[in-house]
């Protein structure tokens, strides 16, 4: 969680279902803990599908496929996601990025018919 917590502004904030809307760094990683207690090994796997930054305003959006583990390719071979994050980073110094807004939306598409940002 510590890592985790870097990843986030200060003033980040997010949709992050099934919990909702969560504002502050301090309150998405209690939430994060608070939500996996019973599920310590759960994790994540991802993909990074798109980045748009903008270098001279120090500004990022990101896509995201969530990999889900057991079904991650249709039969042809084409990557599978289960669900995906829309990101928006800001520049906090040269080479680090950070969160300022995630959100994750449910519902399976393949590499080939991924969500635009």
């Amino acid at each position: 969680m510590h890592l985790l917590s870097n990843c986030f502004a200060d003033d980040a904030a997010g949709d992050f279902q099934p919990m909702g809307i969560i504002e502050g760094r301090h309150a998405i990683i209690g939430s994060f803990k608070e939500f996996r207690r019973p599920w310590p090994w759960m994790q994540h796997f991802a993909d990074v599908l798109d980045v748009q930054a903008d270098e001279e305003q120090g500004v990022a959006e990101m896509l995201v496929g969530r990999i889900i583990p057991g079904n991650s390719h249709a039969q042809d071979g084409t990557p599978l996601y289960g669900a995906h994050y829309r990101m928006r980073l800001r520049r906090k110094y040269e080479g680090f990025w950070q969160l300022t807004w995630s959100e994750y939306r449910p519902g399976w598409f393949n590499a080939n018919e991924a969500p635009e940002l």
